[in-house]
């Protein structure tokens, strides 16, 4: 019994198929523009900056865009590049409380 639509359980396997729906939709990373050029670039930043630059932890880093790509943001622009754990990573895009 729940009081909302779905059980927590279905509720997670019903946001899953929405996302994985929504990535088909976007096409593949090399699709948009996520290439060799890019992982130089992401290879390059991780180098310089090997800790997250918000916490400092150093797990599960990734290479993030602070002005998004769609909202003109420079793919390959060192100075629009952030190294970040995925932590911090998924608190950024709302994905994590």
């Amino acid at each position: 019994m729940t009081r909302s639509t779905y059980c927590s359980e279905h509720t997670k396997k019903i946001v899953q198929d929405r996302m994985k729906q929504q990535d088909k939709k976007r096409g593949s990373a090399a699709q948009r523009g996520y290439g060799h050029l890019w992982r130089q670039v992401r290879r390059l930043k991780l180098a310089h900056n090997p800790i997250c630059e918000l916490c400092e932890g150093w797990r599960g880093l990734t290479v993030h865009h602070i002005v998004p790509i769609e909202d003109g943001g420079e793919l390959l622009d060192m100075d629009n590049l952030q190294t970040l754990c995925r932590d911090c990573h998924e608190k950024i895009h709302g994905r994590k409380k």
